[in-house]
C-alpha cells in the first residue's frame, strides 16, 4: 500500500511538473535559473508603475543569499535591444551603475530576443546577461569568501518556471 502512495505522489508531481512547464508564460511571470546550476535564480515580475520605460522588474537571488541584484528591465526603440539597469529599492535607477544587454535564445540557441517585449507568446528557453559576470565580480568578490556564497560568472539563464 506505502509502494502505491508513493508511485502515486511520484507520478502526481511529475506531471505538475511537466504541466507546468509546458504552460506558456510571457518573460515577465518567468523565472530562470542559472545553467550552472549554483542556485541563482533571476525572476521577471510587474514593471515599475508609473513609469512608461519600464517593461520589467528583473532580480537576481542566491539559495543561500538574499537579493543581489534588482534592475529596471527597458527596451530601445528602432532595433529593439533590452537592457537591464540596476535600480535600488525605491525604484530609482542608480545613477552610477551600468546598464548591461539582456538576450534571449530558443531551445537551439537561436536568437529569441522579442521585438516588442512583453508581446512575445512564450517566454524564450534561455537567457544571457552581457558583462554581468565581471561586474559582478569586481562588485561582489570582496563579500564573498565562504563556500556558500558563489560569484555569476558568465552564466547562461535557462526558463525554469512561470510565477
Amino acid at each position: 500500500m506505502k509502494i502505491l502512495k508513493v508511485a502515486t505522489l511520484t507520478f502526481g508531481l511529475s506531471l505538475f511538473t511537466a504541466l507546468n512547464s509546458a504552460l506558456a508564460c510571457q518573460i515577465t511571470g518567468s523565472v530562470y535559473r542559472d545553467a550552472d546550476h549554483q542556485g541563482f535564480e533571476l525572476t521577471f515580475s510587474d514593471p515599475i508603475p508609473d513609469t512608461a520605460s519600464s517593461k520589467s522588474v528583473a532580480t537576481i537571488h542566491h539559495s543561500q543569499q538574499n537579493l543581489i541584484y534588482r534592475f529596471n528591465v527597458t527596451q530601445a526603440s528602432g532595433y529593439g535591444s533590452i537592457f537591464l539597469s540596476a535600480i535600488d529599492n525605491t525604484d530609482e535607477v542608480v545613477a552610477s551603475e551600468v546598464s548591461f544587454p539582456l538576450y534571449f535564445f530558443d531551445e537551439d540557441l537561436i536568437s529569441a530576443t522579442p521585438a516588442w517585449f512583453g508581446e512575445e507568446t512564450s517566454a524564450p528557453q534561455y537567457a544571457f546577461i552581457a558583462d554581468l559576470g565581471s561586474y559582478d565580480d569586481y562588485n561582489r568578490r570582496g563579500t564573498v569568501s565562504d563556500g556558500s556564497r558563489s560569484l555569476l560568472g558568465d552564466v547562461m539563464w535557462v526558463h525554469d518556471r512561470c510565477q
